[in-house]
């Protein structure tokens, strides 16, 4: 995602509801995130389906991670698809 392009995702969050599923990388260019995306966007709608992709050394990171399914690069379709499994089947569990 472009930093343009971003202010624009960033400016959609709060005001549109059908969002179902927000996947973002967590290395991002500009002044965010991935995990800072996907915080926002548990903010403004808590029941969403979050994937966080990455293929950084996650143990030595300063940055705190939210509570999402996780999916390493490098990684297959079949990855991919059950990463996207266990994120709508946790968001499930949560909204029990």
């Amino acid at each position: 995602m472009l930093p343009s392009r971003m202010t624009y995702t960033r400016s959609l969050m709060p005001t549109t509801s059908d969002i179902g599923l927000v996947i973002s990388d967590l290395m991002l260019p500009g002044e965010l995130s991935g995990a800072d995306v996907l915080q926002q966007a548990r903010r403004h709608h808590p029941h969403l389906d979050l994937l966080l992709i990455s293929g950084q050394d996650l143990r030595r990171s300063e940055q705190h991670l939210p509570d999402v399914e996780l999916l390493r690069k490098p990684f297959t379709r079949a990855q991919l698809a059950e990463a996207l499994r266990k994120a709508r089947a946790g968001n499930r569990r949560g909204q029990a």
